[in-house]
């Protein structure tokens, strides 16, 4: 490694498969080379081509699985070359670059994290994922930021929520400047998922950390609403894309109460909240199989009609998929 970079690619393949799990080499072993390790992938993080930065960051990885003595003080500066790389393609960031993030995140002081989550929430809010892999790792992010700083808990929330709102507002603002009906202005769903997603991640980490049970305290306070402006709009479309998420992941208690204000949302004036509405109740009947008759019932109804039986039968072609 001390040769010179031209091998160093190689050499640092070798060196993640040597301490990557299950091999498991004494901790003290790895804890002494990691500062000459670190020394030799910092400028490869910062000018390497794209396949060379991935195995930097592997490597970054795998010091990371022994513990934080082996990043000890180059958390906040590996954590800016990572920033760096995404910052290159924030649409869809590497899975590595987000997994290193994560595993660097214990060894980052919290006043650096608190010095970069605008820019860095500002970044991840574009992403759009569609690698199985780089979505996995996009919640792991969120989650471990969960987890290693609670303290920091309100100003990432209030992020992601800020930036979808501005999403929404800019989306809701060309849909409405657009004078031809011929062109369809889309509804922003990909930047709605991340950042539902990620806020429902963000929120399993934080919890985890209090040792507490997850709860959807949050999110039904986002939904239990009349939206009347563009951001109160975006807010319940937030909501309502996240305790879908959480309903299909079967995190969500079983509740009258917030099935019937979903189901409220499904006679909205407003289209996307109508949209979402039924994906969540669907969402939400699917995961309790024994209330879709209830369900079924009031879709077919005779007194249901317009848009509220439009969005009661696509809540129930919903719950069918689930089921």
């Amino acid at each position: 490694l001390k040769g010179g970079i031209v091998h160093a690619p190689a050499v640092l393949g070798a060196f993640v498969q040597a301490i990557s799990k299950p091999t498991a080499l004494p901790q003290e072993i790895v804890v002494a080379v990691a500062p000459s390790v670190l020394q030799v992938i910092d400028p490869l993080l910062r000018q390497g081509s794209a396949s060379v930065v991935t195995v930097a960051l592997n490597v970054v990885k795998a010091l990371a699985g022994y513990g934080t003595e082996t990043l000890a003080s180059a958390g906040d500066h590996i954590l800016t070359n990572i920033i760096a790389i995404i910052s290159k393609s924030p649409e869809s960031p590497p899975a590595s670059a987000l997994q290193a993030f994560a595993a660097v995140c214990p060894t980052v002081s919290e006043e650096n994290m608190r010095s970069v989550t605008a820019k860095l929430l500002k970044l991840l809010s574009a992403t759009t994922v569609y690698d199985g892999q780089s979505a996995e790792a996009l919640g792991e992010l969120f989650e471990t930021v969960g987890r290693s700083f609670p303290g920091l808990m309100d100003s990432w929330k209030d992020g992601i929520i800020e930036n979808w709102s501005q999403t929404h507002a800019r989306y809701y603002k060309q849909r409405k400047d657009s004078s031809n009906e011929a062109i369809q202005v889309p509804f922003p769903t990909a930047m709605l998922t991340n950042a539902a997603k990620s806020i429902n991640s963000l929120y399993t980490g934080f919890y985890e950390a209090q040792g507490q049970q997850w709860t959807s305290e949050f999110l039904e306070s986002l939904v239990f609403t009349s939206p009347r402006s563009t951001e109160d709009i975006a807010l319940v479309c937030l909501g309502l894309r996240a305790l879908g998420y959480a309903a299909s992941q079967g995190w969500l208690a079983q509740s009258d109460q917030l099935a019937a204000q979903l189901d409220a949302h499904i006679q909205s004036k407003h289209d996307d909240v109508r949209d979402e509405a039924a994906a969540a109740l669907g969402k939400y009947v699917g995961s309790y199989p024994a209330t879709f008759a209830a369900l079924f019932a009031s879709a077919t109804a005779s007194d249901s009609e317009g848009a509220s039986a439009s969005g009661r039968l696509q809540a129930v072609n919903v719950a069918v998929d689930q089921i």
